[in-house]
């Protein structure tokens, strides 16, 4: 199984958001996703079934719409709504909120948590 949550990078300007989204910075979105790795390493949490809606190969902008949708419905306080991960996708996604969910595989989440981050490693790296 790839580790997910290890990243290096030289240059950190090159992960920020493209002009059509939000300005966020996409290192706070990798931070987050090395926390939620150690929090929810003993949780049982991270063994949820969820909508397998970003695949690490398909790296799409409205797949961060479908993450953000499906992670603000898991009741736990590191997402819902008011999470941190929920909250920076949301600002990351800015208008981009017209994403429709129709996939039906369910994967544990910390699979989703790791394609969204390898996605996240991939598109602005080569930048």
């Amino acid at each position: 199984m790839k580790r997910w949550g290890s990243h290096s990078f030289s240059d950190t300007h090159s992960l920020r958001a493209d002009p059509t989204n939000s300005t966020l910075n996409l290192t706070e979105i990798l931070t987050t996703l090395t926390h939620l790795r150690e929090v929810l390493k003993t949780h049982v949490v991270k063994d949820k079934l969820i909508l397998k809606v970003i695949d690490e190969h398909k790296c799409k902008p409205e797949n961060f719409c479908k993450v953000e949708k499906v992670l603000s419905g898991i009741d736990h306080d590191e997402f819902r709504e008011k999470g941190k991960l929920v909250r920076q996708l949301k600002e990351y996604n800015g208008k981009q909120r017209n994403c429709s969910i129709e996939e039906s595989t369910e994967v544990p989440l910390f699979v989703v948590l790791r394609h969204l981050h390898t996605c996240i490693q991939k598109k602005y790296s080569h930048n």
